[in-house]
């Protein structure tokens, strides 16, 4: 009888001590990404410009997206040519996730207070490993567009 009272304690401490990482919903997607952008027109235009058309750098555009994560909720910074983009979003219980921020119009008008933005977006869904403790991503997958011209997208995929 001791015994098996003991037995159920351990278990529910068990429980209660990982029921927060067991019983999350949530794929874990924090941390440093490394974004290859394919297929955009400013990728066409960097091939043309190069002599070389099987560069792997000329084909592949590597940007750095960071994030943190706050249960469901998503924050950080993309790194994008030389802009520092904030952005932030949410990632759901599917592992899809969308995050935006909004990023300067490159332009001769050199007023930067006055400057136009367009907002960027990436979105997609993470795949990673799923345990009985964590559920972590290894890869996102998805697309990068800018708000006033949504059907105008470029996928990509980032690694850690």
């Amino acid at each position: 009888m001791r015994k098996t009272a003991l037995l159920i304690v351990f278990v529910l401490l068990l429980f209660s001590l990982s029921g927060c990482v067991v019983f999350q919903k949530v794929m874990d997607v924090s941390g440093n990404w490394i974004v290859e952008l394919e297929d955009s027109g400013v990728m066409s235009e960097l091939r043309a410009l190069a002599e070389e058309e099987n560069d792997p750098r000329v084909t592949m555009l590597y940007t750095t997206l960071k994030l943190t994560q706050t249960g469901n909720q998503l924050s950080g910074k993309f790194y994008f040519f030389s802009l520092d983009i904030s952005v932030s979003g949410t990632i759901g219980e599917d592992n899809s996730f969308e995050v935006e921020g909004s990023m300067p119009i490159v332009s001769s008008d050199r007023d930067q207070n006055n400057r136009a933005g367009v907002n960027i977006v990436l979105e997609g869904t993470a795949i990673g490993s799923k345990t009985l403790f964590n559920k972590t991503a290894t890869k996102l997958d998805g697309e990068m567009y800018f708000d006033d011209d949504p059907l105008d997208t470029i996928d990509f995929e980032a690694t850690k």
